[in-house]
């Protein structure tokens, strides 16, 4: 939590659901870690593979990729914003 200052302020719940969001990727690249190259795009995963593996594929891509990448950018944005207000804040302070 810090020392308690006005520039030591952090939003607990942010960054809690920021962590989620990274370890929910993690499936996503766990491919590319694997099978490094010419991954992207392909229905065969990993090449040579049955349907059911097609399947986990697509779903991984689903549930993981177009989820948890579209909260953390989210959440990225969010952050922007905060920092934008904590600087508009301690420029108003600082002319007053």
């Amino acid at each position: 939590m810090g020392d308690g200052t006005d520039g030591d302020r952090r939003i607990e719940f942010l960054d809690a659901l920021r962590g989620v969001a990274i370890l929910g990727i993690l499936p996503v690249n766990a491919a590319y870690f694997a099978f490094t190259t010419g991954l992207h795009g392909r229905t065969d995963f990993p090449p040579g593979s049955g349907p059911l593996d097609a399947f986990a594929a697509h779903a991984v891509r689903l549930i993981f990729e177009y989820k948890f990448i579209t909260i953390f950018n989210v959440l990225f944005g969010a952050g922007i914003v905060i920092l934008r207000a904590n600087a508009l804040e301690h420029a108003a302070r600082r002319v007053a």
